[in-house]
């Protein structure tokens, strides 16, 4: 798939289908490699290039991305798919006509975010939902702030209101403020900080779904008389019933199992136990909570279990203590907490639920009030208002949304398995299901295996819901709604046929949505060339495993526990980094997309992590080891580093100096220099009743009058002189003012690490500058931004301080990696747990899930033991959210290994080999997919890869999946000893002169970076961007007066009055191009009533504003259509020989101040041609000027240099000459003509 545009005979019969039925709605299921933005790209040139049949203009369609870097990629691929065509000769002129203009309009294509379509929406249909047109678009950190802030208004007045309530006798005025007082004791501990935590949880969720309204009923409703019976029902139907079918599917794999134990009773006892709970299990999911009481009574443990002999006999020891034993730990789990309460417990823990979940919606409401208003006094809106009130424009607005419809014939949607319920609805809004005759015009792309944003509230049923929907409407039309794009043109076949396997072992519907190998499955083209020997073919995946040597029990891990013992962390660092040195010291060569081979090189490899935080450090550590150059795309890291965490001491201690803590970091850091026995010092001079520690040091520096006291009045005196600093400069100017004052930046850069060290400052200046364009500054909110970030583990990650571009090993996340590929992956880490609570609404440990499909969880809290135990609500939320993280870990190692081109290498670390003996034996004769049971209990990938590879995988060479396992003692063994320095070494390490001392290369090397001048120094300051406006300056510094905003391109334009924005020749300016872009030739007449009257109509059309209207000069307009170029432009516009607003973008070498031959040094350009007259035998451009007939002399030579670039715009565009452009100046009367060669 490598190139812009391929013929149509070259596309696999799946994406002809995707690309050649565009009438109606459509789902393209896309599998990872398969092409899908190619697709997609080539969907729209087939539509703009009249290949379907009709005509469509590319700004007639919407095609909304998820990032800005996609959607410039999107625009990037339809014009090369547009292009492409243009190198046809044999194109007739017509055609060739059409192709041109489409290439040149497809910069102002719809083409853009979700968000920013809604932003352009918006300021266009203002006036239906009372919005003011100007407003900003919230900065999300800027926005979290602000929301903390209102958080703590909010609750302020409950607590104001609870305290005044305790005061009074109750009523049933005050019986909301004496709520809110229980709720915050009993579920909120007593902690402002966690009612924000869960206040903030069901504020993001509301902002998700459709219809928060009725979400917010149903939630309460839950709780209510009627509504907690339908929840217990749904708890016992569901949850209760589903623990117990897995627990039976269970007990009976380990009957079968226990056969070859024959005669001893094990399976027996099992099988018993497993068809008992199995026929449990079916009555509460048949009749519900009727048959509550009976199972109850049946899942009690029994008074003595079956007696299994098993001494002296071992392998028949290990499987009790494997199999029997854990049955009944599970039996006495499930009879001590979930049939421990009776039927009328259960429903009154769920009433007693009502009052704390309607509080909790009383303080979400009225903080969404406050933030609201908040919003509106600064007219900002966050990124959920801009979908939220884009919705409610859509259907609520019957005409706008019906003007909007026609707008876009084709709405196209990349990525739609990452949307939640109210951008479906948006998207469902925005198109028309009455298009193509009912069909529809629909059409949406994505890959359902690679929904991995669930933390983003991202919901993958909306992709499977809608697929769902359109298979049915493809088998009862008999149209094509649904195509599956299978063939992957990613990866060598062996890896994919090797993935096929993996991949259906774990893929499975009850699990994930979907079975893999019903439509799912990758397909792949045949290549008959021959590799060459050192080529990566062969066995395509590794498994590489660190045996750590543990005893041989089960131990599993605590939900949620993270946690990696540093000793596993650092072995499989270095069996990656070996490896990784061990590929390229073998000279492996890998296939190019051109299809060369070429040495494997270190950027060609990637190590994917499920996480980065506390493992990237053990690995770029390893990879120094072993010489391998390394680029971690940390995202972590920032706040744990020293010289970030001193310098926000620092900051601290200059926001409020009486914080022991931070002072005592900045006293001893080496700004500074104090030492332990100086803090000693100071703490003993006086007691700790009588002076805290930062009082302490006040008071010595007053008081004492030794060299300690002195130099802590200096410290203090140069406090006092930075406080001034940072209350009259803007925070990140004090910020550098400190660091060069201190030498700090100089000090970090001459450590260990320094150019990181240094990078990372720096990096604290940014977001320092960053904030400064927050609407409220200061530096304690500045620190209190800080915190807030890293409460939310929202860390920032180090600096970077080497390019991707370089020859290195990435380090990155799965989910950084999503959409890129690699000739070698790691996929490492995979014995870590899993966290299946990160999805969990509220705080750590705290009583509340809000979970989309369960409403709002509480646990019980029990007062009196101070303890939260779940309730039916909690209990169902917690096992909908486990299965929903399961799901998405899953499809999390789908992606990262589908990243790999060439070869996969899969890592991790088991507790001894008796585990992986046991694991591949139990599973080596397995058929088809996993047990859905038997996924749902896995904690780590390796819980599954170790079941899914064991038919494939062994430790010879003909095995599909190669194992290796070597023994974590050799690779975590301690480095050797640093080697005695030589003579040289000992007399600098001695400060003694060295005898032999002459030029030193690398000495030298290092004076000419500090002291050089970078060869292309003139060309940093280029921009990368420029207008035509900006470059016709450099000739002229005089100003246009009738500059254009062509930032809209909706129907109906923004109506602002202009002349705020550069007065009345500004205005005029604008508004006489509008008229002269919409005037209609064919039917108006070229006189001074109808311009009046065409003036008239655009201003009753909202497309002109009348006090902008009325600067236009008619008089000079009349007179310039009855000139001879005004009686061509009339002629050609009524034959439809012209094209009126043409938005450019090209790259040209003009504008370079130095030269450069070199054509990515050349930037690129932007403009609006305002007529192209295509009536000759030569386009030539028209441009108006509105200059008065005093200056229009003085500024036309800007306005030539102007020209040339739009004249060369036109012709590289185009692929014709356009030789020739006619300047109107139309209140001086004169018409001049630019010729390129000029």
């Amino acid at each position: 798939m490598s190139g812009p545009f391929k013929r149509i005979s070259q596309w696999t019969d799946a994406q002809r289908q995707a690309i050649e039925n565009v009438f109606g709605d459509m789902l393209v299921s896309a599998a990872a490699g398969s092409g899908k933005t190619a697709v997609l790209a080539e969907r729209c040139a087939r539509i703009v290039t009249s290949e379907a049949g009709f005509d469509c203009d590319v700004r007639d369609m919407l095609v909304v991305t998820f990032t800005d870097a996609a959607a410039a990629e999107m625009r990037q691929r339809i014009t090369g798919a547009i292009q492409a065509r243009l190198t046809d000769t044999a194109m007739n002129p017509e055609r060739r006509e059409r192709l041109e203009r489409q290439a040149a309009m497809v910069e102002r294509a719809a083409i853009s975010t979700l968000h920013a379509f809604c932003a352009r929406l918006l300021r266009t249909y203002f006036h239906h939902i009372a919005l003011d047109p100007s407003f900003e678009v919230f900065d999300e950190n800027d926005a979290a702030l602000l929301r903390e802030d209102v958080l703590d208004e909010v609750i302020a007045r409950w607590h104001t209101a609870a305290v005044q309530a305790n005061n009074e006798a109750p009523t049933e005025a005050n019986a909301a403020a004496r709520a809110f007082g229980t709720f915050y004791q009993s579920y909120a501990q007593g902690q402002d900080a966690n009612v924000r935590s869960m206040v903030i949880s069901l504020h993001n969720m509301l902002m998700t779904v459709a219809d928060p309204k009725v979400w917010r009923e149903k939630a309460l409703a839950a709780y209510g008389e009627g509504g907690a019976a339908a929840t217990l029902e749904a708890y016992v139907q569901e949850t209760v019933a589903g623990v117990l079918e897995r627990l039976a599917a269970r007990a009976q794999r380990f009957a079968q199992e226990a056969r070859q134990f024959a005669g001893t009773g094990m399976d027996v006892a099992l099988q018993d136990f497993a068809d008992s709970t199995k026929a449990c299990a079916r009555r509460l999911a048949d009749i519900g909570v009727a048959a509550w009481a009976d199972v109850c009574q049946q899942m009690q443990p029994p008074e003595k279990w079956p007696t299994i002999a098993s001494k002296g006999n071992a392998p028949l020891e290990e499987f009790k203590k494997r199999a029997w034993d854990k049955i009944k730990d599970e039996v006495r789990d499930l009879a001590a907490f979930t049939f421990a309460f009776t039927q009328e417990e259960l429903l009154a823990q769920l009433r007693s639920l009502h009052e704390p979940t309607q509080v909790l919606l009383m303080l979400a409401d009225e903080f969404q009030q406050t933030y609201a208003a908040a919003k509106r006094a600064q007219n900002r809106l966050d990124f959920a208002d801009l979908e939220r009130f884009t919705l409610d424009l859509l259907t609520q607005h019957a005409e706008a949304r019906e003007e909007i419809r026609g707008r876009f014939k084709f709405v196209l949607v990349d990525e739609f398995q990452d949307i939640n319920p109210l951008q479906a609805a948006l998207l469902a809004a925005v198109s028309n299901p009455d298009a193509n005759e009912g069909r529809g015009n629909l059409f949406v792309v994505g890959d359902v295996k690679q929904s991995i944003y669930g933390f983003r509230l991202a919901d993958p049923e909306q992709f499977l819901q809608r697929e769902k929907a359109l298979l049915a409407r493809s088998k009862a039309s008999g149209a094509k709604h649904h195509v599956a794009l299978g063939h992957n043109f990613r990866s060598r076949p062996a890896l994919l046929n090797t993935m096929n396997r993996i991949f259906g072992k774990f893929l499975v519907e009850p699990v994930v949505g979907i079975d893999y190998e019903r439509g799912h499955t990758f397909a792949w083209l045949d290549d008959a060339t021959a590799a060459p020997e050192k080529a990566l073919t062969g066995t395509p995946v590794e498994l590489r495993l660190v045996n750590m040597g543990g005893d041989s029990g089960e131990e599993e891990a605590a939900e949620g526990d993270e946690t990696e013992d540093p000793t596993v962390l650092e072995c499989e660092a270095r069996l990656v980094a070996q490896r990784i040195r061990e590929l390229i010291d073998e000279g492996r060569l890998v296939k190019r997309k051109s299809g060369e081979y070429t040495p494997l090189t270190y950027r060609d490899i990637a190590v994917l992590l499920r996480g980065m935080k506390n493992r990237v450090a053990e690995y770029v550590r390893a990879m120094a080891r072993e010489g391998v150059p390394v680029h971690a795309d940390t995202a972590t890291g920032f706040f744990e580093a020293i010289e970030i965490r001193e310098t926000l001491a620092l900051l601290r201690i200059l926001d409020n100096p009486q914080q022991d803590i931070p002072l005592a970091t900045v006293l001893l850091c080496p700004m500074f220099n104090f030492s332990y026995d100086d803090l000693a010092h100071i703490r003993l001079a006086y007691h700790r009743k009588e002076a805290s520690f930062s009082e302490a040091a006040e008071h010595y520096a007053q008081q004492k009058r030794d060299d300690l006291a002195a130099r802590l009045a200096a410290f203090w005196e140069r406090m006092a002189r930075w406080r001034d600093l940072v209350r009259t400069v803007p925070l990140h100017e004090a910020i550098a003012h400190i660091l060069a004052d201190t030498g700090y930046a100089a000090h970090v850069a001459a450590m260990e690490a320094g150019l990181q060290r240094a990078a990372n400052l720096q990096m604290l200046q940014t977001w320092a500058l960053k904030f400064s364009g927050f609407r409220k500054q200061g530096l304690h909110r500045f620190l209190r931004f800080i915190d807030m970030m890293n409460e939310q583990e929202t860390d920032f990650g180090e600096a970077r301080v080497l390019s991707e571009a370089a020859d290195v090993v990435r380090i990155m996340t799965v989910h950084k990696s999503k959409g890129l590929e690699y000739p070698v992956v790691f996929v490492s880490a995979l014995g870590s747990n899993f966290n299946l609570t990160r999805r969990s609404g509220g705080y750590a440990g705290g009583p509340l899930i809000v979970d989309r499909d369960a409403g709002i969880a509480l646990a019980v809290a029990d007062d009196e033991r101070n303890i939260f135990y779940d309730s039916p609500a909690s209990a169902r939320a917690k096992d909908l959210q486990k299965r929903k993280s399961l799901a998405e870990e899953l499809r999390l190692l789908y992606v990262a290994m589908t990243r790999a081109r060439d070869h996969l290498i899969l890592t991790g670390h088991i507790k001894n080999a008796e585990e992986l003996a046991r694991a591949l034996t139990a599973w080596r004769d397995h058929d088809g997919a996993l047990p859905a049971d038997e996924l749902m209990r896995a904690r780590t990938f390796m819980n599954v890869l170790l079941p899914a590879l064991a038919p494939i995988a062994g430790e010879d060479d003909n095995a599909t999946v190669r194992v290796f396992v070597e023994n974590a003692t050799p690779l975590c063994r301690s480095d050797a000893a640093p080697a005695e320095p030589d003579a040289r070494q000992a007399k600098l390490l001695a400060r003694e002169p060295l005898s032999d001392a002459g030029p030193d290369a690398a000495a030298e090397a290092v004076i000419r970076r500090i002291t050089g001048v970078y060869a292309h120094d003139a060309l940093t300051r280029q921009p990368a961007v420029q207008t035509v406006s900006e470059l016709k300056e450099l000739v002229n510094a005089g100003r246009e007066e009738g500059d254009r905003d062509d930032t809209d391109d909706l129907k109906h334009e923004l109506v602002v009055t202009l002349r705020a924005a550069g007065g009345h020749a500004r205005a005029r300016g604008i508004a006489t191009h509008r008229l002269l872009e919409l005037f209609d030739f064919a039917n108006t007449p070229a006189t001074a009533e109808g311009v009046q009257g065409a003036l008239a109509k655009l201003v009753a059309d909202k497309k002109i504003a009348a006090e902008d209207a009325a600067h236009v000069n008619v008089s000079s307009v009349v007179r310039f259509f009855a000139g001879p170029l005004g009686q061509r432009l009339r002629g050609a516009g009524a034959g439809k020989q012209m094209r009126r607003e043409l938005a450019f973008t090209y790259v040209s070498p003009d504008a370079v101040s130095v030269m450069s031959d070199d054509p990515r040094d050349w930037p690129t350009i932007r403009g609006v041609i305002d007529v192209l007259l295509l009536d000759g035998p030569e386009p030539e451009i028209l441009d108006y000027k509105t200059d008065s007939p005093e200056t229009w002399q003085q500024n036309a030579p800007m306005y030539r240099e102007q020209m040339r670039h739009y004249l060369r715009a036109a012709g590289a565009i185009l692929g014709t000459p356009v030789r020739r452009a006619h300047l109107a100046f139309l209140a001086a009367d004169v018409v001049e003509t630019v010729a390129l060669d000029e």
